[in-house]
């Protein structure tokens, strides 16, 4: 299920978006009318979330379409608080104290993201990214899960204090190839070193039995077969079959033999 599909216009403050474009004006109704620029119209989107962001309020889904029943059923706080698909739920789900803390970029490049987190109790830090199984994440070091949040995005638990958080990214199955082409590169050196020595070649080939004509007599066979398909005796006189008849086209074998004639006779 996407998360398009789950939630409103809430689901735009969720991914971070600040602006929409649309090529009418009540394309989002509860965004307004929004301001013609050229052929399209621009809404603003009021209250849009961080990219990242720390929260300690969270709820817990069993799979993604848990997750989106839960989602639809608090759309109204689904700002303040996160669906997370995390099977330890290390956090209570009904903290009364939110957590201060932030999260912020560092760096980041299209495979590789880093972050700097504070936080004063545990929680999550929430990344508006698609989660995407190729991703893998640490924690000060060491490796950590990443899990689903609000169904496609990130989370990952965070201890209290300040902490750094690397993601990178490898295709799922990049490993595996990667072991794979590497086995058979080394197996085809292995076969390239490899010293044999030179086969040992039989004696020529013996005489055949085929006699030495053979192909002659062959052409002579189909050619008398085809010849003997040509006549046909239709009420006691010799024609040509129709098949041949039929095969013979005026149009372009009459006028070829008619134009070599008349270059002979110029």
């Amino acid at each position: 299920m996407r998360f398009t599909e789950t939630l409103g216009p809430v689901r735009l403050r969720i991914e971070g978006l600040t602006h929409v474009i649309t090529p009418s004006p009540d394309a989002f109704p509860r965004l307004g009318p929004g301001t013609k620029v050229g052929p399209v119209f621009i809404h603003k989107v009021e209250g849009a979330l961080p990219r990242v962001w720390f929260t300690n309020q969270v709820l817990y889904a069993d799979s993604e379409l848990h997750a989106a029943q839960i989602l639809k059923a608090i759309e109204p706080n689904a700002l303040r608080q996160i669906v997370v698909e995390d099977p330890t739920r290390p956090l209570p789900e009904t903290d009364p104290t939110p957590a201060q803390g932030h999260a912020q970029i560092t760096h980041e490049q299209p495979d590789y993201l880093v972050l700097e987190v504070h936080a004063d109790r545990p929680g999550y830090l929430f990344i508006a990214d698609t989660y995407d199984p190729g991703w893998s994440a640490t924690l000060d070091g060491s490796p950590t899960p990443i899990h689903p949040a609000d169904i496609c995005f990130r989370a990952i638990a965070i201890p209290p204090g300040s902490h750094r958080v690397e993601l990178r990214y490898q295709p799922a199955g990049w490993r595996l190839g990667l072991a794979l082409s590497g086995l058979g590169l080394a197996s085809l050196l292995a076969l390239v070193r490899t010293r044999r020595s030179p086969p040992c070649l039989g004696p020529d080939h013996g005489p055949s039995p085929w006699p030495g004509r053979w192909p002659l007599a062959l052409a002579a066979l189909l050619t008398a077969v085809i010849l003997a398909s040509i006549p046909s005796f239709d009420a006691g006189q010799l024609s040509t079959q129709k098949r041949w008849e039929q095969s013979w086209h005026r149009f372009t074998w009459g006028a070829g033999i008619e134009a070599i004639g008349s270059a002979v006779t110029r």
